[in-house]
């Protein structure tokens, strides 16, 4: 049957006709109550994640820390980063920019002036992360490329001070009868990362551990990754073994069950409540930081239209609906756009509501029930909430509306009128599908070459680290680590004891800790990334910055310098214990990754003493021959994925 296109009074599309050609655009579509859902979920997640970096705000992002600014550009610095962190490496600029990020990300939040503030947000991020690369992990790679597409996409439409100002600009391609239902190359993006990231990462476990059922095992026995619940479930053998296999196919052919174009709602939350549930698990039993939280917020997004339809239903009773009067003051446009404010607020119907401008009154608004009785201020208020049909209206006090409205009141219009001038609607539309058309286009073609499904110019590979797309999705690929570990580093200070510097100068032991999960726990888990991320050959520059931190932060910032308790020296170990399958104690091997003298001066009086020492153990055995040195070598020898 011919599809025919219908131009509707404010200029958009709709798409009618052609049934299966309806069903591929739902399929491929995304609720403007989800992507609601999606920018606070958003918002909410840039807070915490700076709210976290703030811990180690000093540490990680200043000239004082392990990533001064000539450390970054002489060793992690790449052509294609872009970071407003660079024009200063001090405590109060770094600071001045965090606080500036969370005011954008509170901005997104709430949906004031939506577009804008994601595009901020999103270069906010992006700067952030090239900030200090060496310790990202996949959930800042997964983070940043949503951002990218929700710049695209219309996430202020519902549930946001735009929509409640009426400042949203209108759809401009529906389809069926669905008004809430966006459309877009966006949204194709949108939805085709989802599908990369499972499948590729699936693609990419090649591993044995994967394919005889290992795998959850070997993860759940790794201290550095799991929760305190973790072992109990690891000893459940058989259950271990299920959770591989149901985690790999999952991943491999879930994701693809938003491409069903029949029962799409049904399809979609089936997918929702797996991939959901996998990331539940995340959550409860490994410490992967913001990764799982992240990912929960964008499987809701896809939450179908006939669900936001079913929950408004069903709090919308027709049959006791009573009609009202709206009154507002004559003459005067705050009480105007307050009255539609409330109409919005509680979700009252057209024919619910009869306004009446034409009465002068002390007070801005009022209601006229169906009894013919004129309630005034809180009594009219309270007659609002028990009509209202969004129930959280409900239990929104008058103080609180009376503030929200002040601050309406006095917030800056949103229009662009050099933008309205040059372009029309219709041409920004077009423009806007375009340009993300061309980077859904990227997106796929980077990850098959990821896959080794495909190779790419470089000079589009190019096109797509510029935007920040550069992803890959190995996720404990092809295996797991096989080992686990955790770090010592014993310090001697100038009274010739040993002290622990991963446990705040205590006395040190060699003993494994009780709970090494504990050493990275959520303020500090950019910490592991970062230890992790220094133990290669070719990390030796990063660890000569730890250490120098390290003396820093022991000797000047904690005040022992020039005492008993200045740090000398230390080293850095890592204590490698293998991971055996029927939970016995594992061979351990401890590797020297480092050694730091905090000031030449101990180093030279060490040398004088090491010198002493050799001539006399060479005058009591003439044919001995030194012992050589430890030497910084690469521990990790098995193949794994990163996390």
């Amino acid at each position: 049957m011919a599809k025919e296109s219908t131009h509707t009074e404010n200029g958009s599309t709709q798409q009618s006709g052609g049934g299966f050609l309806d069903r591929i655009l739902e399929m491929l579509s995304l609720d403007l109550r989800s992507l609601a859902l999606l920018r606070i979920g958003l918002g909410v997640t840039i807070l915490i994640d700076l709210l976290l970096r703030s811990f180690s705000l000093s540490a990680h992002y200043t000239d004082a820390g392990i990533m001064s600014l000539k450390t970054l550009f002489d060793l992690s610095w790449r052509s294609y980063y872009f970071s407003l962190y660079t024009f200063s490496g001090g405590f109060f600029y770094t600071s001045l920019l965090f606080i500036i990020a969370a005011i954008f990300a509170f901005c997104l939040l709430i949906g004031y002036r939506t577009r804008l503030f994601t595009i901020l947000s999103w270069i906010m991020l992006i700067s952030l992360q090239a900030r200090n690369p060496i310790i990202l992990h996949g959930g800042d790679a997964w983070l940043r490329i949503t951002m990218f597409w929700c710049m695209f996409m219309p996430l202020g439409a519902r549930w946001s001070v735009d929509a409640l100002m009426n400042r949203t600009p209108k759809q401009l391609f529906t389809f069926g009868n669905n008004k809430d239902a966006h459309f877009s190359m966006a949204s194709v993006g949108f939805i085709a990362q989802i599908i990369l990231i499972y499948t590729c990462s699936a693609i990419l476990k090649t591993g044995k551990t994967w394919q005889d059922g290992s795998s959850i095992h070997y993860v759940l026995e790794n201290d550095q990754f799991i929760t305190p619940l973790a072992p109990f479930l690891a000893k459940l053998t058989f259950l271990t073994q299920g959770m591989t296999v149901g985690t790999f196919y999952l991943e491999e052919f879930g994701a693809l069950l938003l491409l069903i174009p029949f029962a799409i709602s049904r399809f979609r939350w089936l997918a929702i409540f797996l991939f959901v549930s996998l990331h539940v698990g995340f959550l409860i039993f490994m410490t992967l930081g913001l990764f799982p939280v992240i990912a929960i917020f964008v499987w809701l997004a896809l939450i179908p239209s006939s669900t936001w339809e079913w929950l408004k239903n069903r709090n919308q009773n027709t049959a006791d609906l009573k009609p009202m009067v709206l009154g507002q003051r004559a003459n005067d446009p705050l009480a105007k756009r307050e009255v539609e404010w409330m109409v919005q607020l509680f979700g009252l119907r057209e024919e619910q509501v009869v306004r009446d401008g034409t009465l002068k009154s002390l007070y801005r608004w009022w209601v006229v029930d169906d009894c013919d009785q004129r309630r005034d201020q809180r009594e009219a208020w309270e007659f609002l909430q028990e009509n209202a049909n969004n129930p959280w209206a409900r239990y929104m006090p008058l103080w609180l509306w009376r503030c929200i409205c002040a601050i309406l009141h006095r917030l800056p219009s949103a229009k662009y009128p050099w933008i309205d001038e040059t372009f029309t609607a219709k041409q920004r539309y077009t423009l806007v599908n375009m340009v993300a058309g061309f980077f859904v286009f990227l997106t796929i073609w980077w990850n098959l070459e990821t896959i080794k499904m495909a190779k790419m110019p470089i000079s589009l590979k190019n096109v797509a680290r510029y935007a920040r797309l550069d992803q890959k999705w190995n996720m404990f690929a092809p295996n797991p680590p096989k080992s686990d570990g955790w770090y010592a580093m014993p310090g001697r200070i100038r009274d010739g004891s040993t002290v622990d510097l991963m446990d705040d100068g205590a006395t040190f032991s060699w003993d494994k800790p009780d709970r090494v999960f504990n050493t990275f726990d959520w303020p500090r888990y950019r910490w592991r990334k970062y230890l992790a991320n220094i133990k290669g050959k070719n990390k030796k520059k990063h660890r000569a910055e730890y250490g120098k931190f390290i003396c820093r932060q022991y000797n000047r910032v904690e005040g022992n310098i020039n005492t008993d308790r200045e740090l000398e020296t230390f080293t850095i170990e890592y204590v490698k214990e293998k991971i055996n399958l029927d939970f016995t104690q594992g061979k351990i091997d401890t590797i020297n990754l480092w050694k730091h003298w905090c000031f030449n001066k101990f180093k030279d009086r060490f040398d004088k003493e090491e010198e002493e020492r050799k001539k006399r153990e060479a005058a009591k055995n003439p044919g001995a021959k030194d012992k050589k040195p430890a030497e910084v070598i690469d521990y990790d020898t098995e193949e794994q994925g990163d996390v």
